[in-house]
């Protein structure tokens, strides 16, 4: 065979390879959308997501809307109806607590949900102490603070009252969940109510 016949002859073979490759890409069928089909594919390990039709989607909004207690709609966003929540004392403690430079080491609030106690420390490792008391309309809280194993830095307590004031109204601007209704609390005598408003010992 000539040169140029086994030349020929080897590009041929290779235009043959070339499209026999080619033949089973052409071949191979594509596989169908799963989530339009809501098929599975054998070699798949998890189900396809499903397309819901109408009714489908009724059935299931029906479903979420029946675990409301009651049937009732959700309660609307609304801001705090006396200026504050009872449910922002946690969280106002913690801010007036950092602007006042301290920290908060513990809290608590009492079996009767009336009265919450912070334990708080200043920079230089002085005890704190915060309490805030519920109170009815229009005050709404006592605040009490005390800074000092005898209450002796009467300043650093009016500031962290302030700081909590300023914070509990802020937060109360904001569109939450309106609070529970308050617990009942028994009636106590009128000389025996503290004055309203922020106090600082």
């Amino acid at each position: 065979m000539s040169r140029n016949a086994r030349r020929w002859a080897g590009r041929a073979g290779g235009l043959a390879c070339a499209l026999a490759a080619l033949v089973p890409l052409a071949g191979c069928p594509s596989k169908q959308n799963p989530v339009l089909s809501n098929e599975r594919f054998a070699d798949e390990r998890h189900d396809p997501q499903l397309i819901m039709d109408s009714a489908q989607r009724a059935t299931v909004v029906a479903a979420m809307q029946s675990t409301v207690a009651g049937g009732a709609a959700p309660q609307p966003l609304t801001r705090a109806e006396d200026g504050m929540r009872w449910s922002d004392v946690p969280l106002a403690a913690s801010i007036a607590a950092e602007k006042a430079e301290m920290g908060v080491l513990s809290s608590s609030e009492s079996e009767s949900k009336d009265t919450w106690t912070f334990s708080m420390v200043t920079l230089d490792s002085v005890p704190v102490s915060l309490v805030v008391v519920r109170r009815p309309p229009p005050d709404m809280f006592l605040a009490t603070a005390t800074v000092g194993a005898y209450g002796e830095r009467k300043a650093e307590a009016e500031r962290l009252v302030r700081h909590f004031r300023m914070t509990v109204k802020d937060l109360g601007r904001k569109r939450e969940t309106p609070d529970p209704p308050a617990p009942a609390r028994s009636q106590a005598s009128p000389a025996a109510q503290p004055a309203p408003g922020a106090q600082a010992n």
